[in-house]
């Protein structure tokens, strides 16, 4: 089941998304509504939860600190995963929508043909990133991870910690394997740590930095090689 945080502080709005959502996607979709982006964000850190699949962000705010536009750039840099879906009764808005990578804008009142073209459109990009699964096999024991959802690889013992989006899984496996199986944006930075280059914000000597603030070592004898290949990344995006 999917999630969709509907972020607005106008409660007749959250209600009407809410409803049309509830009838259009009955037991695929779960809608929570926030009116205080402020105490969503705050409670967020305290319990360290992870973020809703969706929000559908209201991008004018009247009583908190920031727009919307620039809550979805901390959600996202937090959670870069996330997908947003714009919404506005203000279309000045529009050209400033993209510094948080919107996957769709809606301008109120929301249409119901508008709302449910834009929540197909996220739900099939979730569906197909969640299909990337890779079967990790031993004669004792078979799991399957989701690279497009792993942040970073830990190696610790002769066991790898697969650290991502729904939290973390331990395999039996040696690092060079797994990465002989997983995709090219995995860099080796360390004798014990490889890093999905679509979460990484920064890379320098001696360290690398991700979206969620999480912080690696970067080994000298790997850097300059890791960060070539994040340039590499980044030119190909």
């Amino acid at each position: 089941m999917l999630q969709v945080a509907i972020c607005d502080d106008d409660e007749k709005t959250i209600v009407d998304i809410k409803n049309i959502i509830e009838e259009e996607y009955p037991e695929k979709v779960q809608v929570i509504q926030v009116q205080d982006i402020e105490n969503y964000l705050e409670q967020l850190k305290e319990q360290q939860e992870s973020v809703s699949d969706i929000a559908i962000m209201d991008i004018q705010w009247e009583k908190q600190k920031k727009n919307g536009i620039e809550y979805s750039v901390q959600l996202q840099r937090a959670y870069p995963k996330l997908k947003v879906i714009f919404l506005t009764g203000y279309i000045n808005y529009a050209t400033d929508i993209f510094a948080a990578r919107p996957s769709h804008f809606l301008v109120k009142p929301v249409q119901r043909i508008k709302l449910k073209e834009a929540l197909d459109k996220v739900i099939v990009e979730i569906e197909e990133e969640r299909g990337n699964q890779v079967a990790l096999c031993t004669s004792e024991e078979v799991i399957k991870v989701n690279p497009d959802y792993t942040f970073y690889i830990e190696s610790e013992k002769h066991l790898l910690y697969f650290h991502g989006v729904n939290g973390k899984q331990k395999f039996r496996m040696k690092m060079d394997e797994c990465l002989e199986i997983f995709p090219d944006c995995f860099i080796r930075i360390h004798q014990s740590y490889a890093v999905n280059a679509a979460f990484l914000q920064s890379i320098k000597m001696k360290q690398a930095v991700l979206f969620d603030g999480s912080e690696l070592p970067v080994s000298r004898r790997r850097y300059k090689k890791a960060r070539e290949r994040f340039l590499d990344y980044i030119e190909g995006k």
